[in-house]
């Protein structure tokens, strides 16, 4: 960001997260936003997990830094503009960026740097809902005439455009907790969304792709299977780690959280894993805010069901991880460490997916839109649903309601999108039977129809034979 800081709050304070203004000449004590607070505690109070508050103050501070820098724009400068226009405007540089229409959007787009676009789905769920969610805890602070000291003069600025009696107004209420006090109710929709253009552009179809890809089997196998990197010292640890979620599909946190109290590895090679919810056990060694990072999900058992070739190359991994990689001289037990043996769970979540996707680089794997660690468990997922051998079956794939279980889906409902690749087992179906008129010739279409049919008359004469049969016995 341009004008902010998002930092973690230090373990005294209630608040998960600060947000502090990079300006030079502004004094130490004055830095902090303090409506940005009131709001990550507010998150705090309201339970909300550590990872969405994390996603919700990383949404909320992007908006501030883009409403900062709006102050002092020239397009603010010439126009009297309240809370709801500058959401609009923020749809519109979130969107398109720097092609945006919008002369606001169009102008930040090029002082903030935005080159990256926002998906609607993101702009629709998570952004919406954090941005809506703060402007209702400046709505309380409003009302109760709160005056912030940072964005108190926040156009102050526009002093040929403003009255006297203007200027001591703005100076008595912050404009984001109301310089005019119904701004901000206006702004919040009772109903629906703040950017109602992406909720539509969202919806406006009954299924869409899934955001998060599997990576295909095979290149799951290149993935954990290639050559070290003399660069990469925590080699083994990451490969054990990415090779625990292509063997368990569990969620990354689960895995990140295991502990050796955790895993049963039998002399003969087998393995058991299990997924355990830190809050209902106490996890020495950890600093508090070690212990503040911890999160779980919930799944409806802590067994994990392990599948070849990939829970073989866990233990080759963790093996090596151990012998020289681990450092055994720590206060805890947790499986995963980083280099300088504190918990990996710590780790900023971008940081993995960067280093995730180096290593799909290293094994020639394609770096596509969609992937991450989760799609790991996707590929999990996947594979069981749709393609695992079953002995004794015709069709490959677990029923849906054992791939529930064995995923900790409290819903079928989480179960049933990885079923969307239905459709890739279906163009596997269509392409051997394009493939195959193809090579036998247009006549055999007249053959296959033929052949339906004679196989449907057999059908029905083995129905009549069955019940002839019944009768006479």
């Amino acid at each position: 960001m341009k004008n902010f800081f998002l930092v973690e709050a230090p373990t005294s304070r209630e608040e998960s997260f600060l947000l502090l203004h990079k300006a030079k000449n502004l004094p130490d004590d004055q830095r902090e936003f303090y409506l940005f607070s009131r709001f990550s505690k507010r998150m705090k109070r309201k339970n909300f997990k550590q990872n969405t508050q994390q996603v919700y103050a990383e949404s909320v501070a992007r908006f501030l830094d883009f409403v900062y820098e709006a102050s002092r724009s020239s397009y603010v400068m010439n126009n009297e503009i309240e809370i709801s226009d500058l959401i609009y405007a923020y749809g519109n540089f979130m969107l398109y960026g720097k092609d945006a229409e919008h002369p606001l959007a169009n102008e930040l787009a090029d002082t903030l740097k935005k080159d990256r676009l926002t998906s609607p789905t993101s702009l629709a769920q998570p952004i919406d809902a954090s941005i809506k969610f703060y402007l209702e805890v400046c709505l309380t602070f409003a009302e109760s005439g709160y005056s912030d000291p940072l964005f108190g003069s926040l156009f102050y600025s526009k002093q040929e455009q403003r009255s006297s009696a203007e200027k001591a107004k703005i100076r008595e209420n912050s404009w984001l907790a109301g310089m005019i006090k119904g701004s901000v109710k206006r702004a919040i929709p009772k109903r629906g969304k703040l950017f109602p253009g992406s909720h539509q552009q969202n919806t406006s179809t009954k299924s869409h792709p899934y955001r998060i890809k599997p990576l295909d089997i095979e290149h799951s196998v290149n993935l954990v299977r290639q050559k070290k990197s003399q660069m990469k010292r925590m080699f083994h640890r990451d490969m054990a780690l990415y090779s625990l979620l292509l063997a368990t599909g569990c969620r990354s946190h689960e895995a990140l959280q295991l502990r050796l109290c955790d895993m049963e590895i039998q002399e003969n090679g087998d393995a058991d894993i299990f997924l355990n919810d830190p809050a209902h056990r106490t996890n020495p060694g950890l600093t508090q805010s070690e212990a503040k990072k911890l999160t779980w999900k919930g799944r409806q058992t802590p067994t994990t069901f392990l599948i070849y070739p990939f829970i073989d190359l866990f233990l080759e991994h963790l093996q090596k991880y151990f012998d020289t990689e681990y450092s055994s001289k720590v206060n805890h037990d947790f499986v995963f460490q980083k280099a300088n043996g504190r918990p990996l769970f710590t780790a900023r979540r971008d940081s993995l997916n960067t280093v995730f996707k180096e290593y799909l680089r290293n094994a020639n794997i394609p770096v596509t839109r969609g992937l991450s660690r989760h799609s790991l468990r996707h590929t999990y997922g996947t594979y069981v649903l749709n393609y695992m051998p079953v002995p004794g079956n015709s069709m490959p794939g677990l029923p849906m309601h054992f791939v529930q279980i064995i995923m900790g889906h409290a819903s079928i409902l989480s179960t049933k999108k990885y079923a969307k690749h239905d459709d890739q087992i279906l163009n596997s179906y269509i392409l051997h039977a394009n493939n195959h008129l193809r090579q036998t010739g247009e006549r055999s279409v007249e053959k296959t129809r033929l052949q339906f049919h004679q196989r449907q008359v057999e059908k029905i004469e083995q129905i009549v034979n069955e019940i002839q049969e019944g009768d006479t016995q």
